[in-house]
């Protein structure tokens, strides 16, 4: 049945792509308007979403302390787990946990870096590139660790997010003002072609609009586009981003109409706009999205507290998941949101310290298929983070 929605969609998807590139004129045009209703919610479990799980305890090194995992990336081969708050090191792992290689501060000078702010994979996924914003530069290495090319950036920017496709990129970077951000297309040396990605404007006014991610991998090819607690996500395709899902809620929902940034201004500081979703109880969209089969899952804002926000491909309701049943390991009985680890189409990533893990083991009810897997990576001596990959294969 998957298979059937899946084609479904994939055809849909496509002939409207197909419509919004026949024009020589690029437009934005809505593809859904998606008013969600907050008293509605819906259950799902785990196996409803994935099929496969993966637990892998990552090996204790000296070269491979990890202090808190910032992000994941897997390809088929290797895991890519960047610590860029602790360790301030991305770690190359296989599927048994085993360390292949650590990306550690060198120093200052050329070709070298003192941090890993952040990382991207190359089209080919044959090399990295590190982030290091203190130095305001961008490095592309080999997996072992050699120096392809050294970039620096004015005044320290450099870009936020980077998404490769063959030959060239997608970049984010501050717009004009220093008020939200843009999408250039870089070429394969991450030059700019001088060409930027018309996306739709935000009613948000962000001064100093910053995250780490912009770009999501969709599970059918497309990739998606989400502002920071913007409540509009856009698909881009051939350097276009002419469709998109755009949400409100049916109360409380977040704009600048009717409320003052600033003392009047319609400009806001990123450093303030949490304490405005906080202390005004508004809803608003998170940066976390995974885009698996049937559903794109969110993570969304209400106050202080969060939750996981799924949109039906095929109904296009969006709808609050009261509960997400952990039906596959069984640990965490109900998952409470999105973790900030996932760059994957497909997959969700969680880690779990080894103590917790062992103590949540201890206390289980009902054995899963998953118990033995648990058992053996409990007769281990495991220091770093053991992480639970859940996906579509």
């Amino acid at each position: 049945m998957k298979y059937i929605k899946t084609i479904l969609f994939n055809f849909a998807v496509v002939t409207l792509f197909m419509c919004v590139s026949c024009s020589n004129e690029k437009k934005m045009t809505k593809s859904n308007f998606l008013t969600i209703d907050t008293n509605e919610s819906i259950d799902l479990k785990l196996s409803e979403l994935f099929d496969t799980l993966l637990i892998v305890p990552l090996e204790a090194t000296e070269k491979s302390f990890i202090g808190r995992i910032s992000k994941v990336i897997t390809t088929n081969q290797y895991i890519f787990v960047l610590d860029n708050s602790i360790a301030e090191s991305l770690f190359i792992f296989d599927y048994d946990g085993r360390i292949i290689n650590s990306f550690q501060g060198t120093g200052s000078g050329p070709g070298e870096y003192i941090r890993v702010s952040n990382f991207f994979l190359s089209h080919d996924e044959k090399s990295v590139f590190i982030k290091d914003h203190s130095l305001g530069k961008i490095l592309e290495l080999d997996l072992n660790g050699g120096v392809i090319r050294d970039l620096s950036f004015s005044e320290g920017i450099g870009y936020y997010d980077l998404y490769p496709f063959k030959g060239g990129f997608y970049a984010v970077l501050p717009a004009d003002n220093n008020i939200g951000v843009k999408i250039d297309i870089l070429d394969a040396d991450l030059k700019s072609t001088g060409v930027t990605v018309p996306i739709k404007e935000s009613d948000i006014k962000i001064e100093a609009e910053y995250k780490d991610q912009y770009f999501y991998r969709g599970s059918n090819g497309e990739v998606l586009f989400k502002r920071w607690v913007d409540n509009t996500m856009s698909y881009i395709n051939e350097n276009d981003s002419s469709t998109y899902v755009e949400f409100s809620f049916d109360k409380n929902e977040f704009n600048t109409l009717d409320i003052p940034w600033n003392n009047g201004s319609e400009v806001i500081h990123h450093d303030n706009v949490i304490n405005e979703i906080w202390f005004n109880n508004f809803y608003a969209f998170s940066d976390q999205i995974i885009d698996i089969e049937d559903y794109t899952l969110f993570n969304v804002w209400h106050g202080k507290s969060w939750k996981i926000l799924a949109m039906n491909k095929l109904t296009s309701e969006a709808r609050f998941i009261d509960k997400l049943e952990n039906d596959m390991d069984g640990l965490i009985a109900n998952i409470p949101g999105i973790f900030p680890a996932n760059a994957n189409a497909n997959q969700m990533v969680l880690d779990m310290a080894p103590d917790d893990l062992f103590s949540l083991n201890a206390v289980l009810e009902n054995p899963t298929k998953y118990s033995d897997r648990i058992r053996e990576v409990e007769k281990q001596i495991v220091e770093n983070p053991v992480l639970f990959i859940y996906r579509n294969n």
